[in-house]
């Protein structure tokens, strides 16, 4: 690859028709690939979420870390690909079969490019996406960690993708029907379930102009998607079409949608919520 880009591998992933996607399509590139993530690698401290994209703010910081972010959204795309190969379903929004890799393969990439495995022994949003739930009987059981399906990686204090994991817990938690179904919002694919990220409905070239989510965890805090517009505690602006005016999503809901990324217990239909209840929510948990 002359020009290496992550979207070409993306796209290198998705037509290739062999069975050694690791030897064939990654490993070629693994040099260009740590390139690229060393030169991104200060965006993983945790100072780097004051750095914010706006108008009046230095055009060449804007636009470095904008190219960094389309970056690192490029690279979660391939990710998205190797992690097909360890759900089962046909609800994703590509069909791409994704058995192409095992989960030494994807921890050995991952690693080679300069992002480190992050292992959590408590169930945590921060850390932990859902992807099967055992319901307790009792209800009032909190939410523990039964198996990791695929490890957590980061950039530093920087999330790039979270684990996969089967939990437990009682319905005053989180129930397994919705936890299990509901739209994955900042994800372009998952097998198992619906997903929603700002690449969707755009064209080919377009797509690429989209945003890895961030959040950082802090020695006091977690900080979720610090490039929202709207701190989660803030009601959300009605539209100026009558038409168009909405109910406001209750506080409790709006949490759940950014820190898991998913409903886990909410009734309500994810497939009608607004935009701003999710891209554009800010939320800062503290550490307990």
């Amino acid at each position: 690859m002359e020009h290496f880009r992550f979207r070409d591998l993306f796209y290198d992933l998705h037509n290739y028709e062999g069975d050694a996607a690791y030897r064939d399509i990654l490993l070629p590139s693994q040099d260009q690939a740590r390139d690229i993530v060393e030169l991104l690698d200060h965006y993983g401290d945790i100072d780097a979420k004051e750095l914010k994209l706006g108008i009046g703010r230095d055009e060449q910081l804007n636009h470095a870390l904008l190219q960094a972010l389309y970056d690192l959204y490029a690279l979660s795309r391939v990710n998205d690909m190797m992690l097909m190969a360890f759900t089962e379903g046909s609800r994703g929004y590509s069909h791409w079969r994704g058995n192409q890799f095992s989960l030494d393969e994807r921890s050995e990439y991952l690693t080679s490019l300069g992002l480190r495995l992050a292992e959590q022994a408590a169930f945590h949003p921060f850390y932990h996406e859902i992807v099967e739930v055992e319901q307790s009987v009792d209800s009032a059981e909190p939410i523990t960690l039964v198996e990791t399906i695929w490890p957590c990686f980061m950039l530093g204090q920087l999330m790039f993708s979270r684990a996969g994991v089967k939990v437990r817990g009682g319905s005053d938690y989180i129930d397994k029907e919705i936890a299990e179904n509901s739209t994955m919002y900042w994800t372009y694919n998952r097998k198992n379930r619906r997903t929603d990220d700002l690449s969707m409905g755009w064209g080919s070239s377009s797509q690429w102009g989209t945003e890895l989510r961030r959040d950082y965890v802090g020695d006091s805090a977690f900080y979720y998607n610090v490039d929202g517009k709207l701190d989660v505690h803030e009601p959300a602006p009605q539209p100026k079409n009558p038409k168009f005016q909405h109910e406001p999503l209750p506080l409790a809901d709006r949490i759940e949608l950014v820190t898991h990324r998913c409903y886990i217990k909410s009734e309500k239909p994810d497939v009608d919520i607004l935009h701003h209840y999710t891209y554009d929510s800010i939320y800062l948990e503290k550490k307990l």
